[in-house]
Parts: structure tokens; sequence; C-alpha cells
């Protein structure tokens, strides 16, 4: 398998590294990140100014998915990236039919008709999604469903509030990250608050528009 040198990531993207991955810490690494784990499990992008284009600010969550540690893997050792989207639009989901009595799972499979009619960019991220990208499984029966929606056209708060209604999600269970053109936010905040933390590329700043420049 030949390793991709020039790709282009974003955040929550999910990349499979080479047999020897060069990660590189703050600290020392944790001893569950050996490298039999690193060949198993995909390394999640994390949002990070990126200061040197050769490295990707990524996320490696732990067996049983209760442990994270932040790091940094050299571009170059990147051998397939996974999308959000694809695991949306393919159903990857429904391949591990022994996971669908965990409410993370159960609840995906109750929106997705309901999500699909919305015609929005839709994607799996968190435990569920680095779950299905790599059939080990990293949910446990308190994970929530973790949706990414990259929208470059605005939304109202009526409609995703008519969704959430519609849906009949308990709290906490459904977190949905929006990704405007300037940033994001969580849709579950300004639903409730009318306004959200945007967080851009110069930090977080406080606004009732999230598709709207500062």
């Amino acid at each position: 398998m030949s390793v991709t040198k020039n790709i282009l990531t974003r955040t929550h993207d999910m990349l499979f590294v080479s047999s020897d991955p060069k990660l590189t810490a703050a600290a020392p690494l944790p001893a569950w990140a050996t490298r039999a784990w690193l060949g198993r499990i995909p390394l999640a992008v994390r949002r990070e100014p990126v200061i040197v284009p050769s490295f990707i600010p990524i996320r490696l969550l732990s067996p049983g998915g209760d442990e994270q540690v932040d790091a940094y893997i050299p571009r170059e050792q990147v051998v397939t990236v996974v999308t959000p989207e694809s695991l949306w639009w393919a159903k990857t989901w429904r391949l591990y039919a022994a996971w669908e009595h965990f409410p993370a799972l159960a609840l995906l499979e109750k929106l997705t008709a309901m999500l699909d009619r919305l015609e929005w960019n839709w994607g799996l991220i968190g435990q569920l999604g680095l779950s299905v990208a790599s059939g080990c499984l990293l949910i446990n029966e308190n994970s929530p469903l973790q949706l990414l929606l990259r929208s470059e056209l605005p939304f109202s708060r009526e409609q995703a509030g008519a969704f959430y209604d519609a849906a009949g999600v308990d709290a906490g269970l459904l977190q949905i990250e929006v990704e405007s053109p300037h940033g994001v936010f969580a849709l579950e905040n300004w639903l409730r608050d009318g306004q959200v933390a945007l967080d851009g590329v110069h930090g977080p700043r406080l606004t009732a528009t999230p598709w709207q420049a500062a």
C-alpha cells in the first residue's frame, strides 16, 4: 500500500498510517499507544492551526475509548484518509449488527431516514465514527451519537429546532457539530442560547449569526 504524501485533511478526518508511525507529542505517549494499536485504529484530525505543514495534529483513542492523547503525525506517513461523510454515504455502521444495542447506534439508525431527507452534508464523528471506520469497538452504553454537519449555506434555528422536536432525542445523547465557512459551533448551544462560541481560525467569538463574517 502506497503512502499518501500530498494529502488534504480536514478536522475529524480519520487517518490510517504506515506500519511504523512516528508520533510526536508534548509528553511521552501512554503505554497503550503501541505500534499494534496504531496499526488498527485511525487517528482523528484535531482542530488546530497548522504551524508545520508536514505534520498533522491528531487525537488517538485508547482501547475501549476511555482515554485519549493529542499528538502529531508526519503527513508522509498517512496511508488512507476516511472522511466522516464517507461513513454516512456508505451507511458503514450497518456492517456491525452486533453493536446495534448501543444507544448511539440505535439512535443513528432511528434518525437516518429523517437526516437523509434533509439533504444536508452529514458525517459520523467521535467514538462511533472511529469504531465504524476501523471495526474496533470504542463505544459503550454512555457514548453519545456525534455528528458533523458541514454547511456552506445558513439554516435557521427554527429548522434545527423542528428536527430535534421530530427526533425526540434525550438530552446529551445527540451531539451535532456544525461547520460554517467561518468556524464551528455546537448546534445544541445555538438552539438553547441563541448564540454560540464560534471557533474560527482566530479563536472563538460569541455570535448569534454563525454564518456571518466578523
